[in-house]
């Protein structure tokens, strides 16, 4: 094991070694065939997984990603494969083994220690040996080049490995981190949800989102505009039947005019959806008053809406999701209230002017409960989509307005010395790119949003009080920050 280990970092010092003397403008796609014999050498066999990572590589160095910010992503792209990982973790037992033969019951810090965490780095898309990335590619390059002498890998592997230990060591490497359990934070993934916020080029947008279904583009196209014009035929009908609640046909009038011309973004599927379960509501009193055309055309109609909902994803998993958090009067009131004191202060930090009306849209939607709310389960079910549709979205903007501020929390405790999972991993190259442009003012705008009062409180005791299990994130969040 030990020799084939080190006949794989003699291999790859060379292959890294050319890297590092070809011409710096070598173009995209002789550099993806680079990386893909660099691969193919390092782990061989042609198994699906090794393709996929290899393809995902390639792709990036020809989107212009450089040799070595790519050494910095993870290996396995799309996830490490099990198999893969197996193998790996015998490996590593393996090079321990041959240090605690050299070495004793003790592992020696000169042994293959310094490849294995070299190799876990690879792995983890993190800097080599959990060095400042500077210096771990400073090491990188001085050991590649054998630190200028001919002779460097000619020599026995224990003399090759303490010297490089020695190297490393002299720049921290084997130093145990300042242990702070409260600073290891990643913040949850966005849900799905109408608003579905991004930072792009310094602001924080209300992006366009399309819903995968399984339409092709112009049939969902032909089976919205056939929709709308089966809604307006109905809504002709029973404008100036007497026997039909003039509400009922308000709601139809409003959702005609918020019904998409083709196949919907994701905010306008989810603002429409809703009005689905609102129509078949009125099927009972639709089969006991109405005259039968109009009842036999609502029938019809909120079928062919469903079925077409039912084509998305994305809409069936809000509209059936299982009630993580009581919906009721009063949680009701406090998201409007939640929406109406964040609006004014997003509208003053990077935020397009879309996104606080997105929100607040959101919340003029839901529908008030009333007294038949606790015996009408489809009143229940649409306030809930609506409902939860609100919460997921502040949830979103929310998870947005904190990475920021966790960004440069990260990273003033990476130059303390403090291990921080998020900032290496939980904020992409080009974010982070926006955040160091956004500045310290940025951190201040965050905080306001969410210390600010809301029905007596701070804004997060607020939302982690009424909706713990949609919220509870914020709570160690404000502990990682200080607040």
């Amino acid at each position: 094991a030990a020799a084939a280990a080190y006949a794989y970092a003699a291999a790859a010092a060379d292959v890294a070694a050319a890297a590092v003397r070809a011409d710096a403008d070598a173009d995209a796609d002789a550099a993806a065939f680079a990386a893909a014999d660099a691969d193919a050498f390092a782990f061989g066999g042609a198994s699906k997984d090794f393709w996929l990572a290899l393809t995902l590589d390639a792709r990036m160095l020809i989107d212009g990603v450089d040799l070595v910010a790519l050494k910095d992503k993870p290996l396995w792209p799309q996830g490490t494969p099990q198999w893969w990982q197996a193998t790996f973790e015998d490996f590593k037992a393996a090079l321990l083994d041959e240090d605690r033969k050299a070495g004793g019951a003790e592992v020696p810090a000169s042994g293959w220690r310094v490849w294995i965490d070299w190799l876990q780095a690879r792995v983890d898309g993190t800097p080599s040996w959990g060095l400042f990335a500077k210096t771990a590619r400073e090491l990188e390059e001085r050991i590649v080049l054998g630190d200028g002498r001919k002779d460097f890998w000619e020599r026995e592997p224990d003399a090759v490995n303490a010297e490089i230990a020695d190297w490393l060591r002299e720049k921290g490497w084997g130093k145990s981190p300042k242990s702070n359990p409260e600073l290891t934070i990643d913040i949850p993934p966005l849900e799905n949800a109408s608003v579905l916020p991004e930072w792009i080029d310094g602001q924080l947008k209300s992006t366009v989102h399309q819903s995968p279904h399984d339409l092709k583009l112009a049939d969902a196209n032909d089976a919205f505009q056939g929709l709308k014009s089966a809604l307006e035929a109905f809504q002709e009908l029973i404008s100036d039947d007497t026997n039909i609640d003039k509400r009922f046909v308000r709601l139809i009038e409003t959702l005609i005019k918020a019904f998409p011309e083709g196949e919907p973004t994701q905010k306008q599927l989810f603002a429409i959806g809703p009005f689905s379960i609102a129509m078949r509501r009125y099927w009972a009193k639709a089969e006991a008053e109405w005259e039968e055309t109009a009842a036999s055309f609502l029938f019809a109609v909120t079928l062919q809406f469903e079925r077409l909902l039912d084509k998305y994803p994305e809409w069936k998993e809000l509209q059936s999701a299982e009630p993580i958090d009581a919906i009721n009067a009063e949680s009701q009131d406090v998201l409007r209230q939640v929406v109406s004191a964040i609006a004014p202060l997003l509208r003053e930090g990077p935020v397009d002017g879309i996104l606080p009306e997105d929100l607040q849209n959101l919340a003029d939607f839901i529908p008030p409960i009333d007294p038949v709310f606790e015996t009408d389960a489809l009143l229940q079910r649409d306030i809930a989509v609506r409902s939860y549709d609100l919460l997921r979205s502040i949830n979103n903007t929310l998870k947005q307005i904190l990475l920021p501020a966790l960004w440069r929390k990260g990273k003033a405790a990476q130059f303390a010395g403090f291990a921080w999972t998020h900032f290496s991993k939980g904020v992409s190259e080009e974010a982070a790119k926006q955040f160091e442009k956004l500045g310290k003012d940025i951190t201040v705008w965050s905080f306001r949003i969410l210390k600010m009062t809301v029905v007596g409180k701070p804004l997060w005791e607020v939302l982690v009080a009424y909706f713990p299990s949609a919220t509870s994130w914020l709570t160690h969040v404000f502990k990682v920050l200080g607040l």
